[in-house]
C-alpha cells in the first residue's frame, strides 16, 4: 500500500501535470450513479475536476506534459506517468472520464502537509476487477475492511495514517486518505452532508473547462504567505489589498492550439475587488522591467486583469508553442536570479 499512497502523493506532480496539461476522453454511462461532485463532503476546501479523457486525445497534452520540469525521477512523457500510476496502483488512469479531488488542505503545510485528500474517478469498470489489480500489485499489506456496507482495502502507513480505496456503484472509484473516504460513502448513503455553499458556488461558475478548482481561503492564510523574493522581484507586496479574499477558481480550457488560464479571486466587497483589481494591475506593470527577456516574460504581458462586483478575474491566452517555451525556460538548470 507505500505504493498506492505514494501515487496519490509523492506522484501528485505528475499526476497533476497531467491533469492540468490536458485531460479528458468523453464517454458516459447509460444509467449514471450520482456525480463525484455530489459525493464531496461539506468539510472540504478544496476541489478540483479533471476531465481526463479530453488529454488522452488531445496531440498537444504529451508535449505540454513533457515540457513540465517534474525533477529528478519523475515520468518523462505523459504515456510514462500513466503506466507508473498503473504499475503502483493496479489503476489503469484510461478507464476514466472524469477525476474530482478533493481535501481539507492547511494552505501553510501543502497536500503533503494536510490529512483529508481523496480522489474519485468516474468511468466505465468492474468494481472487483479493480479491487483484485489493487490487491495483487500493491507492494504493502492491505487490510480488508468495511464500512456501512461497502468494502475498503486498507494499508497503513509506517507514520500510522491510512489510506483507503473503494468502488461506489461499479463506477466511482474512491481512493484517498482513511477519513476522507468514508465521509464520501456518509454522503452517499445518508443523502445530505455534501459541499454547499460559496465554495461550491466557486466550483460550479467556473463551467466545464478541462480542468477547473476552488479553494475556500481560511481568514489569514494570506497575510500568512510572506512577500516576493527581493533577489527576483524588489517589489514590495502589500498583501493587506488581497487579505479579504474568500475563494480562489482557477480553470485551464484549450481549443486548438490555444490555451487558455484563468484565476478568479471572489473578495469580501465590490469595493476591495476593485482596489484588489488595481493593484494587481500595477504590480504587474511594475515587474516587467525586472523580469529577464524572454517566454515567461511574455506570457506576463498577456495576462489580463479585470473586475466585476466582488470578483477579480486573471485570464491569459497564449499558444501551446508559447507555454511550452515557457515552461522549459523557468525548468532551465542554473537560472539567473538578477533581474534582466
Amino acid at each position: 500500500m507505500r505504493n498506492l499512497t505514494l501515487s496519490i502523493k509523492t506522484r501528485a506532480a505528475a499526476l497533476a501535470a497531467a491533469v492540468l496539461l490536458s485531460l479528458a476522453l468523453a464517454a458516459c454511462s447509460d444509467a449514471p450513479p450520482p456525480e463525484p461532485i455530489d459525493l464531496v463532503p461539506a468539510d472540504a476546501n478544496l476541489v478540483a475536476l479533471v476531465d481526463f479523457g479530453r488529454v488522452l486525445i488531445d496531440a498537444d497534452a504529451a508535449v505540454l506534459f513533457e515540457s513540465v520540469p517534474l525533477g529528478e525521477g519523475g515520468p518523462a512523457t505523459l504515456d510514462e506517468a500513466l503506466a507508473e500510476f498503473e504499475a503502483e496502483t493496479g489503476i489503469d488512469p484510461r478507464q476514466f472520464t472524469r477525476v474530482v479531488v478533493f481535501g481539507l488542505v492547511d494552505p501553510a503545510a501543502g497536500l503533503d502537509g494536510q490529512t483529508d485528500l481523496a480522489m474519485m474517478a468516474r468511468g466505465t469498470f468492474d468494481g472487483d476487477t479493480i479491487l483484485g489489480r489493487v490487491r495483487l500489485d500493491s507492494a504493502g499489506e492491505l487490510r480488508e475492511d468495511e464500512y456501512r456496507g461497502h468494502a475498503l482495502l486498507v494499508g497503513v502507513e509506517e507514520d500510522g495514517s491510512e489510506t483507503a480505496v473503494t468502488v461506489l456503484a461499479d463506477e466511482v472509484l474512491v481512493i484517498g486518505d482513511l477519513g476522507a473516504v468514508t465521509s464520501v460513502i456518509d454522503v452517499l448513503e445518508d443523502g445530505e452532508g455534501a459541499l454547499a455553499g460559496p465554495l461550491l458556488d466557486t466550483y460550479l461558475a467556473l463551467g466545464d473547462p478541462l480542468v477547473k478548482a476552488a479553494f475556500a481561503v481560511p481568514p489569514g492564510a494570506i497575510d500568512d504567505l510572506g512577500g516576493v523574493p527581493t533577489d527576483v522581484i524588489p517589489i514590495p507586496l502589500d498583501l493587506s489589498m488581497l487579505s479579504d479574499i474568500t475563494t480562489v477558481g482557477l480553470t485551464a480550457d484549450k481549443e486548438a492550439d490555444l490555451v487558455t488560464v484563468t484565476v478568479t479571486l471572489e473578495h469580501a466587497s465590490a469595493a476591495s475587488a476593485e482596489a484588489a483589481a488595481e493593484y494587481l494591475g500595477t504590480l504587474l506593470t511594475l515587474a516587467g522591467p525586472f523580469l529577464p527577456p524572454g517566454a515567461a516574460a511574455d506570457l506576463v504581458g498577456l495576462i489580463e486583469i479585470s473586475y466585476v462586483e466582488s470578483t477579480v478575474t486573471l485570464s491569459i491566452t497564449a499558444t501551446v508553442d508559447q507555454l511550452t517555451g515557457a515552461a522549459e525556460e523557468l525548468g532551465a538548470p542554473d537560472p539567473s536570479p538578477t533581474p534582466g
